[in-house]
């Protein structure tokens, strides 16, 4: 995710928001491994349920138009690395997430693993604390941080008014899939 997030970062990960809402293309989303390794993956979303996606000479195409990535790392279509230079088309499948590295030639994201399921998403990368030099929100449109600028993603999660029962039906079904993963079928997750 370089150079929007660099190695020994650490974020605030808002696992909420995806409770209580879907994910955004251009949100940085935190998701279970889909390669079965323990420690979860982190990725910007690109691509949202039935969306068609291309990348044309390094460039990404989402339903036949160029997706505008200024956090994208510069030289994103590298020759003899695979899939950097074209991909696709392929359509994103209802349910499910296409996730993609702004550092694209040397990232392990969904061109290799496939979409994410709704319910491997963890939640949102709201907050760098540390280093302390790189403190603040993480900004969707580029690979910088807002300096701070926490207030205005905090609140696109809070909804007034009351709350519905289908962020708990939400819940429930992910919990139930990924006890079903774990083979704990019928037993509570802790932690």
């Amino acid at each position: 995710m370089v150079p929007a997030l660099m190695v020994k970062d650490r974020l605030l990960v808002n696992k909420l928001a995806y409770d209580l809402g879907t994910p955004e293309r251009g949100d940085i989303a935190l998701f279970e491994n889909q390669q079965g390794e323990e420690d979860p993956l982190i990725k910007r979303v690109v691509g949202l349920p039935g969306d068609a996606l291309e990348l044309r000479n390094g460039e990404l195409h989402v339903n036949g138009n160029p997706l505008e990535e200024p956090y994208v790392e510069r030289d994103p279509c590298k020759p003899g690395y695979p899939k950097t230079c074209s991909f696709g088309p392929v359509t994103v499948p209802g349910d499910h997430y296409f996730m993609m590295g702004d550092n694209r030639t040397n990232s392990l994201d969904s061109r290799f693993f496939g979409p994410v399921p709704e319910d491997d998403v963890i939640g949102e990368a709201l907050v760098r604390f540390w280093p302390p030099g790189r403190a603040g929100g993480l900004s969707k449109s580029a690979g910088q941080h807002d300096s701070f600028g926490v207030s205005q993603l905090v609140s696109k999660h809070v909804r007034c008014g009351s709350l519905s029962h289908s962020p708990i039906r939400r819940l429930h079904r992910r919990d139930a899939a990924r006890r079903n993963r774990a083979g704990l079928k019928g037993r509570k997750l802790t932690g």
